[in-house]
């Protein structure tokens, strides 16, 4: 007899195993369980002209927590250019619906000037936060990347240096990564 056959039979039928006896309900997750992951992927880019926070485009995810007990690991990588020597860096968040959990929020995530000025308009950082998060609700998050220029006399970019919109270092992607953890 197959162990198939064995399971139908202790499980009370003689054909196959209803699929309701199958599946796990996220309830049913241990804590520290993965019960839920979301992904936003950008490769287009985007140009920041304010020293006022905006979203970048298609990095948000939007989840509903399980329970109250739930818990999001959060994760930002964000490919951006200025022209460093002159614009000071760029303000960069990472936000639970008006909630700035990772980030820098008012003050400047990265000041970076390179080896002289003749190069800063072809170099480009990397950002990246990770934070866990408990928000102990059961109301839907959205999860959002917002961006802010140090300096508005200078264009800031996502996905590309500030130099140029093709060709080296034109050809980033930024992303943003949820995942639910069972509390």
């Amino acid at each position: 007899m197959s162990n198939a056959r064995k399971l139908a039979n202790l499980l009370g039928t003689s054909t196959t195993v209803p699929s309701s006896k199958l599946s796990l309900a996220a309830a049913d997750m241990p804590a520290g369980s993965v019960i839920a992951a979301e992904y936003a992927r950008k490769t287009d880019q985007q140009t920041f002209t304010s020293t006022s926070f905006a979203d970048v485009t298609g990095l948000s995810v939007t989840m509903t927590p399980a329970s109250t007990g739930s818990k999001f690991l959060v994760t930002a990588s964000v490919y951006l250019g200025t022209r460093w020597w002159n614009a000071g860096g760029q303000y960069f968040g990472v936000y639970a619906n008006s909630t700035l959990i990772a980030g820098s929020g008012s003050q400047v995530w990265n000041i970076s000037f390179g080896p002289d000025a003749g190069n800063s308009e072809t170099e480009t950082q990397q950002y990246f936060a990770q934070r866990l998060y408990a928000p102990s609700s059961t109301s839907a998050q959205t999860f959002k990347v917002r961006i802010a220029n140090g300096n508005s006399g200078y264009n800031g970019y996502v996905n590309r240096n500030y130099g140029s919109s093709t060709g080296a270092g034109s050809d980033g992607e930024s992303y943003l990564s949820v995942l639910e953890i069972a509390g």
